[in-house]
């Protein structure tokens, strides 16, 4: 699992160098809820990629989002009629991608790693490798996450919610992002999987 833990934590230290970049654009404090066109720029500043993004009716049902991705841009298209809490989860994991995707990994079939979601099967018990383009959708995910609700916040957030001071519906809308991703970033077992991936966590 050596390769896959590498990607993930070369995943993690783009999402680091993204977030540092944020604050640069912010007043203290005022750096989330993240702003795209902020991270846009960001993105191009730290990788020199512009992105643009566009809204389409697609067929295949599930299907959030795909990029296009150039040497120098990249053409996010994302589902018509999503809230905007999800738009945004979908331009930043998305945004992921043109930082993680290469020959090894991309697809052309969307609809294979929508399966493979369903299925829940990331990590084949027989000890292989993971389907890489599903790893992919995977490492975007924490991406997202990692830029929409960094460590720092969740340390916090996981205080005041222990202490009746705040909920994950609270904390959703203000970090303007799907609450079920919420709870997933505040879980025992995300909490595990980042201190093993990042020793050291982000201050």
């Amino acid at each position: 699992m050596n390769k896959s833990v590498h990607a993930f934590k070369q995943a993690l230290a783009a999402a680091d160098k993204l977030n540092e970049r944020l604050k640069e654009y912010s007043l203290p404090g005022d750096s989330i809820p993240v702003s795209l066109d902020n991270l846009s720029r960001a993105f191009k500043e730290c990788y020199g990629i512009t992105v643009a993004t566009e809204r389409v009716r697609t067929k295949t049902f599930g299907l959030q989002g795909m990029v296009e991705i150039y040497e120098d841009h990249a053409i996010i298209r994302i589902a018509a009629g999503l809230s905007a809490h999800v738009e945004k989860y979908v331009v930043i994991k998305e945004l992921a991608h043109v930082l993680t995707t290469n020959e090894e990994n991309a697809t052309t079939d969307p609809v294979q790693n929508i399966e493979y979601m369903v299925s829940g099967l990331l990590f084949p018990e027989n000890g292989e490798e993971p389907n890489q383009s599903y790893l992919a959708e995977e490492i975007a995910k924490i991406v997202a996450i990692e830029i929409l609700f960094p460590e720092v916040l969740r340390r916090k957030a996981r205080d005041d919610i222990e202490n009746g001071r705040d909920t994950i519906f609270k904390l959703a809308e203000w970090l303007e992002m799907p609450e079920n991703l919420v709870e997933i970033a505040l879980s025992e077992r995300y909490g595990l999987a980042m201190t093993a991936l990042r020793p050291s966590p982000s201050k």
